[in-house]
């Protein structure tokens, strides 16, 4: 792993295998009593290495890098549809907090 201030990389044989991309902030304005977060924006593994395990082991890095950082509380989201991550999500130890909905409309 390589990480990079709040981006982690992961490597297989120095080929490029995906990253997560997360940052700290406080007083998130969906739980504003919650002091300081991590907020996971994106976790990536590109097709040829999934199901190897590692976003798992880049997820862990983050959690501990974290840890570090006196964080204790870690958000992340994904669509609804997403099985494979809420599935990762989950094993991982995160508990569904919040649902939001989009709305579109198209203006001709």
């Amino acid at each position: 792993m390589i990480s990079l201030d709040d981006l982690v990389v992961a490597e297989v044989d120095g080929s490029f295998a995906g990253f997560v991309y997360f940052f700290v902030d406080s007083h998130p304005w969906f739980e504003p009593e919650v002091e300081r977060y991590g907020h996971t924006l994106e976790v990536h593994v590109k097709r040829e290495y999934q199901g190897l395990g590692i976003a798992t082991r880049m997820l862990e890095y983050t959690m501990e890098d974290l840890k570090k950082r006196n964080v204790n509380v870690v958000y992340i989201d994904t669509r609804g549809d997403n099985a494979k991550a809420i599935h990762l999500y989950k094993k991982m130890g995160f508990r569904e907090f919040g649902r939001t909905i989009h709305f579109k409309k198209i203006i001709d």
